[in-house]
């Protein structure tokens, strides 16, 4: 006798999701009840269905195509909606008494510039491999590693974690945030109208600070000196245009409320005319009337 049963994993801890259905008579009618079940399904959990199908037209009180499951942690079966955005497929050909899947590989595999090792984790689904389009209504999350070929959008939000990587183009509606860094091999990071933030990391090409265009965003971009000298040398081609100015902020602990900071190019024959501004407790930012200026200007802060 063929057992095989089709099972479902949870993508997300969710408590309203699983239904109890029961049917009574009413004045010689048939009425049928949907209640949800006051369980609470976690992320992972797998789902085995027990052969039991309701639908529409068919079941009085039945708004939608559902199956019967049993979750054999909590010892419960209801009924769920198979195509609710909680639920994905898990197998479509599997006897559903034999306990979840374990990766028998070994590892480690290389992924987003991490080792991995799946061997003996237990199976959480399927990957997606397609030449077309993946998209979701709500949320992308990627607990590694998120990488596009050429093109990466996102609506609203794009919070990493660790690493995005993006052939060409990363696109987001409002706010992107890097907790160690955005980096540019190349080309351009531009905020159009939304601000680009690296707590602590660095916004860059190849590794260093540079220009970022704003269109009404925000673009500080910050040298921060370990140790906290109170000379030092700033690159001017590491920071920002405004307007017909060139900016760049410098960041170190010597530099408070009262200090005097003095500016001087460490070369000759350099274009701008430099003054420091916004002067505060552990930061200051050094200005130079020509947006072209690529100098490297020495800092000293008198307090």
């Amino acid at each position: 006798m063929d057992q095989s049963r089709r099972s479902y994993i949870v993508t997300e801890d969710t408590s309203a999701e699983m239904f109890s259905y029961t049917v009574t008579k009413v004045n010689f009618q048939t009425v049928g009840t949907l209640s949800v079940m006051p369980v609470t399904l976690p992320a992972g959990r797998v789902l085995r269905e027990t052969g039991r199908k309701i639908a529409p037209g068919i079941n009085p009180g039945v708004p939608t195509y559902m199956v019967s499951v049993y979750d054999n942690q909590q010892m419960i079966t209801g009924f769920i909606d198979p195509n609710a955005p909680v639920f994905a497929v898990y197998n479509n050909d599997r006897p559903n008494f034999l306990v979840d899947n374990v990766d028998p590989g070994l590892g480690p595999v290389q992924t987003g510039g991490n080792n991995v090792a799946f061997g003996y984790l237990t199976d959480h689904g399927a990957p997606v491999y397609t030449n077309g389009r993946v998209f979701a209504s709500t949320t992308v999350t990627a607990g590694l590693s998120l990488a596009a070929g050429t093109f990466l959008s996102t609506g609203t939000y794009a919070n990493i974690g660790t690493h995005v990587s993006t052939g060409s183009y990363i696109y987001s509606a409002s706010t992107i945030t890097a907790n160690l860094g955005i980096s540019s091999l190349s080309g351009n990071i531009t905020a159009g109208n939304g601000n680009l933030i690296a707590p602590l990391g660095k916004l860059g090409v190849n590794g260093n600070p540079v220009g970022i265009s704003t269109n009404l965003g925000n673009a500080n971009v910050s040298i921060t000196y370990p140790g906290n000298p109170a000379v030092g040398v700033a690159y001017m081609g590491h920071g920002y245009d405004d307007g017909t100015f060139k900016k760049v902020y410098v960041y170190t602990n010597s530099c408070s409320e009262t200090s005097q900071v003095f500016l001087t190019y460490a070369g000759i024959n350099n274009p701008g005319a430099l003054s420091s501004e916004q002067i505060s407790n552990g930061s200051f930012r050094i200005v130079s009337n020509n947006r072209s200026d690529a100098g490297n200007v020495r800092f000293f802060i008198v307090n």
